[in-house]
């Protein structure tokens, strides 16, 4: 019961890559701390200055956008996959080392846009030099709380990341328990709070089974997502 490990999003995401065969019913899961929504961001002088600004040149303009993600087959690469599905669109997926060289080609004037987490163009965003276009959150991201959601602006885009901690399959249910009780005494702390802020990152507490519950339903819509999506 003292070996646990901490799951990000990518957990449900390899099957669908071809990456491994790891699934969600490999582990017992204790608890979920948080989620990061994807969002779409340019350059503060785009000719576009929202989202349907942004799909309609798109749309003219069909394989011409070039938009910088963290990798090819990351959860931002996804995301504006997923993006370019429901809006009908083609993008030209750019793929980076991480998000911070994404965003620096963006503020280079390199590409046409990046979809990373708000909390990583935050910077862009203050100076002036970046402007959001929208988050894929259910919710309104508190990072940038006066960007609208994708699904306000009419787009059923839900999608990005999340992260909580699991533990090996056989581990002992009051265990799972122990732990579980813990790890949600200390999501109040100040400690935790200032770091989640200092982050970007959205405190979204589950308990075990709702997080088992809500770590196979990404995982089914990641394996019917993934194989529809662009790689290049």
């Amino acid at each position: 019961g003292y070996r646990i490990g901490y799951v990000p999003v990518e957990l449900v995401m390899y099957d669908g890559l071809q990456i491994a065969s790891i699934s969600p019913y490999e582990f017992a899961y204790i608890s979920r701390l948080m989620e990061i929504p994807a969002a779409i961001t340019v350059s503060a002088d785009a000719p576009y200055n929202t989202l349907d600004e942004f799909i309609t040149y798109a749309k003219e303009h069909p394989g011409e956008l070039q938009i910088g993600n963290s990798g090819t087959g990351s959860i931002w690469h996804i995301a504006a996959g997923a993006l370019a599905q429901e809006a009908g669109v083609e993008f030209n997926y750019v793929p980076f080392e991480g998000a911070a060289p994404a965003v620096g080609s963006l503020l280079g004037g390199h590409i046409d846009a990046v979809s990373v987490s708000p909390s990583e163009v935050k910077t862009g965003l203050d100076s002036g030099d970046l402007k959001l276009l929208g988050v894929m959150g259910n919710e309104r991201d508190p990072v940038v709380p006066d960007v609208p959601t994708m699904k306000e602006q009419g787009y059923d885009v839900v999608l990005g990341g999340w992260g909580g901690f699991v533990a090996p399959k056989d581990t002992p249910e009051e265990i799972i328990a122990a732990l579980d009780a813990a790890i949600e005494k200390s999501m109040e702390t100040e400690t935790f709070q200032t770091l989640a802020e200092s982050r970007g990152l959205t405190p979204a507490y589950l308990p075990g089974q709702a997080f088992e519950a809500f770590a196979v339903e990404q995982y089914e819509f990641f394996n019917e997502l993934i194989p529809s999506i662009e790689m290049e």
